[in-house]
């Protein structure tokens, strides 16, 4: 039977006090335990309503955006719209530009002159005159006079000394030949209609030339 000497008894009290000195002591401990996993609840809850109102943010965030994203689309779809209707205006409102066709002049007809070298015959338009018929200018030089704008008798008549001189530079002559060869002289003659013109034949348009008087007599 348990407890029945005084032996037993020193034992249990023994004991006992030992677990109340044991419990006594491990008190503290479990409050600071407690303590401690109280502080981490209430660090747990503070981060988890931290971390609630990032995602509220967050979605907040994501909804404005989504609404921008709607708003800069219905600009762009206005933006187009405008465009189309600008370019559909811009096509009614283009007159089509009307190319004028280019003509090319005819060929100038090659004859072979008296010293076998083949060049243009000269061919008068309206508005031009043959300005062979001035001793001195023969089928090339009167195409060439025709692209600088002498193109009737009146223009050589009306020029003056320095135009000759410009024009014998411009046209690679001997210095002094227009003078020479009286061209002003000749234009106007011809512009007058007159048959005495040196150095034309009328009937034929050769040229030749002027007459030399006989000698007189001893």
């Amino acid at each position: 039977m348990l407890f029945t000497t005084s032996e037993q008894f020193v034992v249990l009290t023994v004991v006992l006090l030992s677990g109340w000195l044991i419990g006594f002591a491990s008190a503290p401990n479990a409050a600071k335990w407690k303590r401690r996993a109280r502080a981490q609840a209430d660090s747990y809850a503070a981060y988890h309503r931290d971390a609630e109102d990032k995602l509220r943010a967050a979605q907040q965030r994501a909804t404005d955006l989504k609404d921008e994203l709607a708003s800069l689309c219905a600009d762009h779809a206005d933006a187009e719209q405008a465009i189309a209707r600008l370019r559909s205006g811009a096509k009614h409102d283009v007159t089509p530009e009307v190319v004028p066709a280019t003509v090319a002049p005819p060929h100038e007809p090659v004859v072979e002159a008296d010293n076998g070298i083949p060049h243009a015959r000269v061919d008068p338009r309206p508005g031009r005159e043959d300005l062979t018929r001035i001793r001195g200018i023969d089928a090339l030089l009167a195409t060439r006079l025709f692209s600088l704008g002498l193109v009737r008798f009146e223009d050589i008549e009306k020029l003056s000394t320095a135009d000759e001189v410009a024009l014998e530079q411009r046209l690679a002559l001997p210095a002094g030949l227009i003078a020479r060869d009286e061209w002003r002289a000749q234009a106007a003659a011809l512009r007058a209609g007159s048959a005495d013109a040196p150095g034309e034949n009328v009937e034929t348009g050769a040229l030749q030339a002027p007459e030399v008087p006989p000698p007189p007599p001893a």
